[in-house]
């Protein structure tokens, strides 16, 4: 088991978190569409090109679909193609799921071409992540778009969920080892290098910061 190092006090992080007032006069369904219009993941899929054919590594409940028509631009164009180890209960939204463990097999797809994939949070839970980026840059087609998102550095120094439970703090993950299933802390540069050595190259990137 990894040893849970922070740099942050539990009490003085409780004390922040429970003195926060609202800045925004806004709903909470406002606040939360506020939020999502300027994530890089929400923007990635709303201003892909038309008729894309998207592939969802690691596509979880399936609720990427609901995303085509929340909030404009409405995009029923795009083609949705997931991957995931078990078949989920909004699955019906894709064009089609394929069932993987991605630590023993790569998807299989009988046409396995795409415009654009988008990994999020899955690379931190592989043996192999460039054996899975790899395969992704050569399933995408030339001039294609792919999006990555997993946990930063910063991850590992927050103080661990159960430090946090006492103290009226109720999250289901603080520290990157409060998941179990994670197995690494990724570092860019490995991302950076597994998908260039297949001819993509990096546009953008950065770190979606939410503070405390």
């Amino acid at each position: 088991m990894d040893l849970v190092q922070s740099s942050i006090d539990p009490a003085s992080l409780a004390q922040q978190l429970q003195a926060l007032q609202p800045r925004f006069d806004m709903s909470d369904g406002d606040l939360l569409a506020t939020y999502w219009r300027f994530h890089p993941r929400f923007r990635f899929l709303k201003t892909l090109p038309g008729h894309a054919a998207v592939l969802d590594v690691g596509a979880g409940a399936g609720g990427l679909p609901g995303w085509k028509t929340w909030l404009e631009p409405v995009r029923t164009d795009l083609r949705l193609y997931a991957v995931d180890r078990t078949p989920a209960p909004h699955g019906h939204g894709y064009e089609a799921w394929a069932c993987s463990d991605l630590d023993d097999a790569l998807p299989d797809f009988a046409a396995a071409s795409f415009d654009a994939a988008l990994l999020s949070h899955v690379v931190e839970h592989l043996r192999d992540p460039a054996r899975l980026l790899g395969w992704i840059g050569r399933c995408v087609r030339p001039g294609g778009r792919v999006y990555v998102e997993w946990p930063s550095e910063v991850s590992t120094t927050l103080p661990p969920r159960e430090a946090l439970l006492p103290l009226g703090i109720d999250i289901i993950i603080s520290n990157f080892f409060d998941d179990c299933t994670h197995r690494r802390l990724i570092p860019a540069a490995e991302v950076h290098a597994a998908l260039s050595a297949t001819g993509l190259r990096p546009t953008a990137s950065g770190t979606i910061d939410l503070g405390l």
